[in-house]
């Protein structure tokens, strides 16, 4: 679904609140920082994210076997239960980005888990790869958007198109 025009006229109109690109720096050899945590995840899971990935670092460095593999949104419970969330999580591939049945990313991580402990890593060149090697965002890196900035607009189009499909399962390409 094309919402160029659409997008265009919504970043205007918030005064660039709505649908921020997501790689406004990329590096010569192509690679770009995303910012993908939204507020709503709060800064106690931002640090314990940013120690996580710390410590994934110092112990590859230190010669020690790390699996750190990213595993794409999920229908849990946890999900299920947070009405916003969930209405998000609807509206999301609309944002080419998939979400998961738990099930499926049970499966994936621990394939990438079992990869990991069975295969010797090759020294990194950039230790930051660690965590995009392998990784299985659902496509949410490779979105147009920056999270945060289109999050509000799934969840509104993931609540109004369950009304209009009802009895429609929800969307899935896995």
């Amino acid at each position: 679904m094309s919402i160029e025009p659409v997008d265009t006229v919504a970043r205007l109109a918030s005064g660039g609140r709505l649908f921020r690109p997501s790689y406004t720096t990329v590096h010569e050899d192509g690679t770009g920082l995303a910012g993908i945590l939204v507020p709503q995840q709060g800064p106690s899971y931002a640090l314990a994210k940013r120690l996580q990935r710390w410590r994934g670092v110092l112990a590859e460095r230190d010669g020690h076997t790390v699996s750190f593999n990213v595993a794409p949104a999920s229908w849990t419970r946890s999900v299920t239960r947070n009405r916003a969330l969930a209405s998000a999580y609807r509206g999301a591939h609309h944002f080419d980005v998939e979400v998961f049945e738990p099930d499926t990313c049970r499966v994936l991580m621990a394939a990438l888990l079992v990869h990991d402990l069975h295969h010797q890593p090759t020294p990194r060149a950039d230790p930051e790869t660690l965590f995009s090697d392998q990784a299985m965002h659902g496509g949410l890196w490779r979105s147009a958007y920056e999270p945060k900035s289109a999050l509000g607009v799934a969840a509104l189009i993931g609540s109004i198109l369950p009304r209009l499909a009802a009895g429609q399962p929800r969307p899935s390409r896995c």
